[in-house]
This record gives C-alpha cells, sequence and structure tokens, in this order.
C-alpha cells in the first residue's frame, strides 16, 4: 500500500487502499459500485422548472415536499435555472432593465 501511495501520490487516499486491502483480504473481490445507503434521488432542472410554472406560489419547502429532494438540492437547482422567489413568486434572477438602470440611483 505504502508503494502504491508513493509511486501515484494522488491517485488515492492512504485510508482507501486500506479498504481496499481488507475488502480484498476477505474474499470480496467485486469492483462494481454498489448503491449507496441514503443517497437523495437527483433532480432535473427542467422539471423543477415546470413545477414551478404550474404553480410559481409554491415555497422551497413545498417543492422539497413535492419532489422529494432535499432543501440544498432545490437552492442548488434554483440558482442554476437563474430563479428566485421574490414577493411569494418565482421570477428570473436576473434584474429587470429598469432595476438595473435605478441601481445607481438607489446606492448614491
Amino acid at each position: 500500500m505504502k508503494n502504491i501511495c508513493e509511486v501515484y501520490p494522488d491517485a488515492v487516499k492512504a485510508h482507501t487502499c486500506q479498504l481496499w486491502f481488507k475488502r480484498f483480504k476477505d474474499g470480496n473481490c467485486d469492483m462494481s459500485d454498489k448503491s449507496h445507503i441514503g443517497r437523495q434521488p437527483t433532480l432535473n432542472d427542467d422539471l423543477l422548472n415546470e413545477t414551478i410554472v404550474s404553480d410559481p406560489h409554491q415555497s422551497t419547502r413545498d417543492l422539497v415536499q413535492k419532489l422529494n429532494v432535499l432543501c440544498s438540492a432545490i437552492h442548488k437547482h434554483l440558482k442554476q435555472i437563474e430563479k428566485t422567489y421574490k414577493e411569494r413568486i418565482w421570477t428570473p434572477h436576473e434584474a429587470m432593465f429598469e432595476d438595473q438602470t435605478q441601481c445607481p440611483t438607489i446606492c448614491s
């Protein structure tokens, strides 16, 4: 194990090597990736967008319950599809043109 980590220092962590050696020593040579227990289902941006369009007044909590994913996943994907929750409705994240022209006035 030490030799592997010396030859390929960034390839794998020492702890991972130890787990592999233990598995092989126990006779388990199965290299397939097993499903992870408790992994949340993935969220499709199109599905999220359709859900928001069908009812733009849904809260993040409503979306979590409806789509059965973590709140952090909802937030991540909302950012990807550039949606934000303003005045209890989902809107495009980018500022509207008139808002951009008012920014210098408001800031000063």
